[in-house]
């Protein structure tokens, strides 16, 4: 189950419970437990989880830092270990947000979320990304 942040610790941004709801295991989706992650979305592929997110990206322009939205990917085992760690969407000039997550159930994930375009004439799009997981569902 990812969670933004709220009140938990700054060492985890997700979490593990077994059938019965007790919780086994809390862990970072990102390396970095500073980076604050929104708008979470986990789903069962089948053999993973795969975990969707976005968060601010510092991003240097003439010295300055001008933060964007970017859409993230993750698969999580079913012990906790965060596999495939990626980047799918989002720039300073196109920024990605608000991910959501559907699968079968027999590894094929799909991931929509919200494209900004670069060009201000060009309206919001809807950004798609199709797994099949013959190799754990690679996008």
């Amino acid at each position: 189950m990812p969670y933004g942040r709220g009140n938990a610790p700054n060492d985890s941004q997700a979490a593990l419970f077994d059938s019965q709801g007790k919780l086994r295991k809390m862990f970072l989706l990102t390396q970095d437990p500073s980076v604050r992650i929104s708008h979470p979305r986990a789903v069962w592929a089948g053999q993973t989880f795969w975990v969707v997110w976005h968060q601010i990206m510092p991003e240097r322009n003439q010295g300055n830092l001008y933060p964007f939205e970017a859409i993230f990917a993750a698969q999580v085992t079913e012990d906790g270990e965060v596999r495939n760690r990626q980047r799918l969407a989002g720039t300073e000039s196109a920024p990605a947000q608000k991910a959501a997550i559907a699968s079968d159930g027999r590894g094929r994930v799909v991931i929509v979320y919200e494209q900004h375009p670069d060009k201000p004439e060009v309206p919001i799009r809807v950004g798609v990304r199709i797994l099949h997981a013959g190799n754990g569902g690679d996008p």
